[in-house]
């Protein structure tokens, strides 16, 4: 059993019966669908800036990675969570774990997040097979009356390209529908002397280098995938997991090659590893810090790192290219709109084109312009 990941019974509190460790439907005569009782083999919960989350599955080596990515936001206590999902693993494959059954579990007031994830997706391929496996289930009540509506998503490697990605995707787009003063960015995030420098730009430009090469200068770490943005106070709050370096990176610095375990391996040598912030010896924080600069990257191998100065409209042009700018939560509960959120970024940050090469060398123009 892993250590701090604990098995518990959680699903549907009135099935006595423990069905081995598949999770199957079952209908009532009066037509209600319930989920049997079911033993996960590993549990752990966390809490996500006051929005808690409970995640288990049948295959210890899912929590276990993403306990690994997100231990940071463990949280000692698992009763009421506003969201609880549970994997059933139903065959493991060379590159990760096919054809696998999520269960979603809901409390009814915290509910809604299904239209968040449709209308996150949008008209995309990816978004059409999600919704083709997404099914509401019929709503339960537990012994206290608390309403929970269930969710039943089918085939999730097929739509989220490994298990890892699909849990990832659904509890991120949950927590952020129910933060309605945050917004999110594809994006990494460092800060300073309370200057935070936010990274944006596509998978594969080079952000988690730049995280990892950062802190290495004393740069404090708020994350390396998600940017949390308040439009109001312009600040960036840290949503910090740990860091995932696809084998090119690692490449980079040598003696991370000894701290990736083989466990920490995510979707085969195209996803790359996770690498633990507590051995790398992050200054990891927990308080926000005022969204100073805001870098559009990319990378080349061997340039000599250069900064080309933004206009607030072409920066915010480019969020809106890239669509790097999210506004999860819905409209009602929030004051801000999307387009509001990317002027509000651009026009209170100092924007740039970051072209990086040599990481010590573009840290290095990084301090020179945050001094």
């Amino acid at each position: 059993m892993l250590s701090g990941l604990r098995p518990r019974c959680g699903w549907h509190h009135n099935v006595g019966a423990r069905k081995g460790l598949a999770l199957l439907e079952r209908r009532q005569t009066d037509g209600t669908i319930h989920l049997p009782a079911c033993q996960p083999a590993a549990l752990a919960a966390y809490d996500f800036h006051g929005v808690r989350v409970k995640i288990g599955a049948d295959s210890e080596e899912v929590v276990s990675l993403f306990d690994k990515a997100y231990h940071f936001f463990r949280d000692s206590d698992v009763s009421e969570p506003h969201l609880e999902m549970n994997l059933l693993v139903k065959g493991r494959g060379r590159e990760g774990t096919g054809g696998s059954v999520l269960y979603v579990r809901v409390p009814l007031h915290f509910d809604a997040w299904r239209f968040s994830l449709l209308s996150w997706w949008g008209d995309t391929s990816g978004g059409r097979r999600f919704q083709q496996n997404l099914h509401k289930l019929e709503a339960e009540a537990d012994a206290g009356g608390m309403g929970y509506q269930l969710y039943r998503i089918d085939e999730v490697q097929d739509w989220a390209g490994n298990c890892f990605d699909g849990l990832e995707l659904l509890f991120f787009t949950f927590v952020m529908h129910h933060l309605p003063h945050l917004c999110s960015l594809h994006a990494a995030v460092a800060s300073r002397d309370g200057q935070g420098v936010v990274f944006g730009g596509p998978s594969g430009s080079g952000k988690s280098v730049l995280s990892y090469a950062l802190a290495r200068r004393g740069f404090r770490f708020l994350g390396d995938e998600y940017c949390l943005f308040a439009p109001a106070s312009l600040q960036v709050f840290p949503f910090p997991r740990s860091l995932k370096f696809k084998p090119e990176g690692m490449s980079l610095f040598p003696q991370l090659k000894s701290m990736a375990e083989p466990a920490d391996t995510i979707n085969g040598d195209r996803g790359g590893h996770f690498v633990d912030l507590a051995k790398l010896g992050f200054k990891v924080t927990r308080e926000p810090a005022r969204a100073s600069f805001l870098l559009f990257v990319s990378h080349e191998v061997g340039a000599l790192p250069r900064l080309t100065p933004l206009s607030s409209p072409d920066a915010i042009q480019l969020l809106e290219k890239n669509r790097g700018l999210f506004a999860h939560a819905p409209r009602e509960d929030r004051s801000y709109s999307r387009s509001e959120a990317a002027e509000a970024l651009c026009n209170n940050a100092r924007c740039y084109h970051l072209l990086s090469g040599d990481p010590d060398k573009t840290v290095d123009l990084i301090d020179t312009l945050i001094d």
